[in-house]
Formats: structure tokens, sequence, C-alpha cells
């Protein structure tokens, strides 16, 4: 059975002791129309750049309660999962939860092909099985924490 479910997010992004930090390239996820079957996910290339020149750590938050990362139509819920590489792919992912510090990413500051980085927003096919039709929407709020 296809559910219509529309999902968005509003990234925010805040920066912390250094000159320049940077991270450009987010946009709005929009997953759209969940055909039935399979997960749902958003990937995007990023350029991360610091100034000077660091390696990084993410704190990714969501906005529900304890920072979860969940969507909601104000009534029902939507959990997501969070993803980042260093890298312009999504080989070599690492998962962020909440709250926590993400291991220490590689900046090599060079966004010469557009990006150096990648993140994946992705909700499960259980979690979709189990949602009503809806709008959803959530924040996702990333921190760049200079090594």
């Amino acid at each position: 059975m296809k559910k219509i479910l529309f999902f968005s997010f509003l990234f925010l992004f805040s920066q912390q002791l250094y000159s320049e930090v940077q991270i450009s390239g987010l946009s709005n996820a929009a997953f759209g129309i969940w055909g039935g079957q399979g997960r749902i996910r958003n990937d995007q290339l990023l350029c991360v750049y610091t100034n000077p020149v660091s390696n990084y750590y993410i704190l990714a938050v969501g906005d529900a309660v304890n920072n979860k990362f969940i969507l909601d139509d104000g009534i029902n819920k939507i959990r997501y999962r969070v993803f980042f590489n260093d890298k312009p792919r999504p080989n070599g992912r690492v998962r962020l939860y909440k709250n926590q510090l993400s291991p220490v990413f590689y900046n090599n500051n060079s966004c010469n092909s557009g990006s150096n980085a990648f993140l994946r927003i992705q909700i499960s096919e259980k979690q979709l099985q189990k949602a009503y039709s809806g709008y959803y929407r959530g924040n996702l709020s990333l921190t760049l924490i200079p090594d």
C-alpha cells in the first residue's frame, strides 16, 4: 500500500572558536512520497572548510525531546538516522548519534570539485511501515567543531 508521506528538514549550522568555519551545500531534505517498500534517504554533497586548516568533529542534534532524530506531523513520529563522511561519497560513512561527537574527520579544505564531504539522512522501511500518511517535518542541527 502506498502511503503519502512528505518530509522536510531545516538545517541549522553553527561555528565555534575559529575565524572561518563553513559547511556549504546543505539544503532542505525533501523525500517526497514513499512507494511502500524499502527505506528512503536524502544524500547531500557538502563543502566543509576551516581556517586555520584543522580536522573536525560533527555534533548532530535533532529538535525532538532529548535532541532525538525524529520527524513528526504534530501527532505521529518517525525516527531517522544521520550519516556523515569526510569524503564526497557514501562509502565509508559513519553513523552520527544524537548529542555525541562524531569521530574525528579529516579536513583537506579543498572544494575544488565542489564538495569534500557527504551527508545522508535515512528513514528505515520499518519506521515507514508504521507511519500514517501525512506531512512530517523536523530540524537537524549540525555543529562543526575544529579539532
